[in-house]
């Protein structure tokens, strides 16, 4: 068996433990949680993505730094408003929270799948990120769809074991 089929034969549990650097930095929060809270979380750290999660932990949305900036599309209804762009401070509309904002149902596998499961889930179904749960579906990782196509280009690249 090739290099490149072993890596897409792992389980989404061995990808996560034997190649962290697939794994993007997330931070997860309750689907009641301010989007002022949400927005502060994205605006003062390197995480990438926010999952919104229900009352047992398990994902119900995601929120990324783009969804907060369609907030502020021109021609749509202001969800804020830019009291001052040179001290970049942000009212939010007080009601809104993260299950207002976030993109419903995303992408989720069972760390028993397959690598090969994840790359037809964002093949064909065109997403950047795809959540990872564990029997009880609470996420225990998320993965984009730019790393994973990174470290399946560099198994491909890798030189076929010798059989002996």
């Amino acid at each position: 068996m090739s290099l490149s089929e072993k890596f897409l034969n792992k389980s989404l549990r061995e990808l996560l433990e034997e190649h962290p650097e697939v794994v993007i930095p997330t931070v997860y929060v309750h689907e009641r949680t301010k989007l002022s809270d949400v927005v502060s979380l994205l605006l003062s750290s390197e995480v990438e993505l926010v999952v919104v999660t229900d009352n047992q932990g398990r994902p119900r949305g995601i929120i990324a730094d783009h969804d907060i900036l369609r907030l502020v599309e021109p021609g749509r209804r202001a969800l804020f408003s830019l009291s001052s762009m040179r001290r970049r401070h942000f009212r939010y509309h007080p009601d809104l929270s993260a299950a207002d904002v976030m993109e419903r149902n995303p992408p989720t596998l069972h760390y028993s799948d397959r690598v090969r499961d994840l790359l037809d889930v964002i093949t064909h179904h065109r997403v950047n990120y795809v959540i990872v749960v564990d029997d009880v579906g609470r996420p225990v990782g998320v993965v984009s769809s730019r790393h994973v196509t990174r470290g399946v280009l560099s198994r491909l690249r890798e030189p076929e074991e010798a059989s002996y």
